[in-house]
């Protein structure tokens, strides 16, 4: 692919995404507008309005991202293997993300503070539950998905 094209290709990506962007906003908005929920969507409103502006101040200025797409283009280009690192590694993160979704319900509702709960002990039980969802499976998720990332880092360089 010539550096023409590639430029071109980069261009087109850059300028593409950064105008869904501001068409998903401005549909959340309307979403938000129809559903009644006209705090939500006066954030999402704000925010589209906030990214809108930055856009269209910065579209003079995107040589430097449309740089660094065509850069990380050349070098998938340049090394095959990136391509099937990246799929490897995201099948390994959907099933790491399912897992640890189970497992977070699992435990909320097991330890679930409420006297419907008939596993419910009270303020002990209370303080469990805070424990295991706080300070056990969220940082150790955190845990296991950094260690995803940096082992498919670690294996671009093979």
């Amino acid at each position: 692919m010539g550096r023409q094209q590639s430029s071109r290709k980069a261009d087109f990506m850059v300028h593409f995404y950064y105008q869904y962007d501001i068409c998903t906003g401005l549909g959340g908005v309307m979403h938000c507008f129809a559903m009644g929920e006209n705090l939500a969507g006066a954030g999402h409103l704000l925010f589209g309005a906030f990214y809108m502006c930055w856009f269209l101040d910065w579209k003079d200025r995107l040589r430097f991202p449309i740089t660094m797409v065509e850069q990380t283009m050349d070098i998938v280009n340049r090394f095959g293997h990136a391509f099937r690192i990246a799929a490897a590694g995201r099948a390994v993160a959907v099933g790491f993300m399912v897992w640890f979704a189970i497992t977070f319900v699992a435990v909320f509702i097991r330890y679930m503070p409420d006297s419907n709960n008939p596993a419910f002990g009270g303020s002990q039980q209370r303080a469990m539950f805070h424990s295991w969802t706080h300070l056990d499976v969220v940082p150790g998720g955190h845990w296991i998905s950094e260690a995803i990332e940096s082992s498919i880092h670690v294996s671009f360089r093979w």
